[in-house]
């Protein structure tokens, strides 16, 4: 999921546009051609367009491997995950946005949220625009050290995508869904990070994932492709394929941090479980994103929170500044 607008432009059919409407969209966001295809058409894309879209190449991709990242926090190539626990998050202001969102969230009718919801499995309680730049949970997504690790591994000063905060009553197992294994489409590379609100353990239907050079050679061994029909794997599927999966589910005490490629690492969440979970989310992508406009800064990427007052960082996560 990333922004309402690129969402709203995902969900419309092509069967109601025009010839003349189809093609304009395609020139529009070329990258939704190579958004579901296989993994060698998708990096040619994405080669294409780092080096096609020149300004934004220079602003963002070159000496970010200058500014420093914490050892914790950088992302190992080979697992595309890391997970922190609360004593290893250093200045981050975690702990204040955890409070704030335990307090939203404690102002909510649970039930009346689910009865509402199209996902029952997974409700969005809070999205980005219930949060302004006071907020903690603002403080915490732009904050440098956050935001440098991820740049460290998408290989660009990223594009803020969305904040949420989910619910996950694993009161039931729903087929088909993102309790399924899968990979997601939006990118060539991303970075969806984690907040647990409360504690997770195996009972809370944890988030769980299998690391990148796992799942990408699951997904040569059986020539997944990111299709609607072909996306979601069984279980079955994914352990029969040859290769020696290790499955990590996230789980740790409040305040506990995790920053997940799930463009390279099978995975899926909110199974049944005894208890539910609550967790912040949010996602970084680069701007050579195969959902994004190819004049991707005409987009209406979290606008509500530009302002005249931007620091430089905070303009390119939050797509103000090339």
């Amino acid at each position: 999921m990333i922004s309402q607008t690129v969402n709203q432009e995902s969900a419309v059919g092509s069967e109601n546009l025009s010839p003349v409407g189809r093609i304009r969209r395609r020139l529009a966001n070329p990258g939704s051609y190579f958004r579901f295809r296989g993994g060698f058409s998708r990096s040619l894309y994405h080669k294409a367009s780092r080096y096609l879209h020149g300004g934004t190449y220079l602003s963002r991709c070159i000496g970010i491997e200058r500014e420093p990242v914490p050892e914790a926090l950088l992302i190992p190539e080979d697992r595309g995950f890391v997970k922190l626990s609360t004593q290893e998050v250093g200045d981050l202001p975690l702990a204040e946005a955890v409070e704030e969102v335990r307090a939203r969230v404690a102002r909510l009718d649970i039930q009346a949220e689910k009865a509402a919801s199209k996902k029952p499995y997974l409700l969005q309680l809070f999205q980005a625009s219930d949060f302004d730049r006071g907020s903690a949970v603002y403080k915490l997504v732009t904050h440098p050290t956050l935001v440098g690790a991820a740049a460290r591994y998408l290989g660009a000063v990223p594009l803020l995508t969305y904040i949420s905060v989910w619910y996950s009553p694993n009161d039931e197992r729903h087929h088909g869904s993102s309790q399924e294994f899968h990979l997601d489409h939006e990118d060539f590379r991303q970075i969806k990070g984690f907040v647990f609100i409360e504690d997770v353990d195996d009972d809370c239907g944890p988030f769980s994932l299998i690391q990148a050079d796992k799942s990408q050679e699951i997904a040569r061994r059986i020539g997944y492709r990111m299709t609607a029909s072909s996306k979601r794997l069984t279980d079955e599927r994914v352990y029969g394929s040859g290769t020696d999966v290790q499955l990590h589910r996230l789980t740790g005490a409040a305040g506990s941090l995790a920053m997940v490629d799930t463009s390279r690492c099978f995975h899926f969440g909110s199974r049944e479980g005894r208890k539910p979970r609550v967790l912040l989310a949010f996602q970084y992508m680069t701007p050579f994103a195969f959902v994004l406009p190819w004049f991707w800064q005409k987009g209406d990427l979290l606008r509500n929170f530009w302002s005249e007052d931007l620091n430089p960082l905070e303009g390119k996560v939050l797509g103000a500044h090339k």
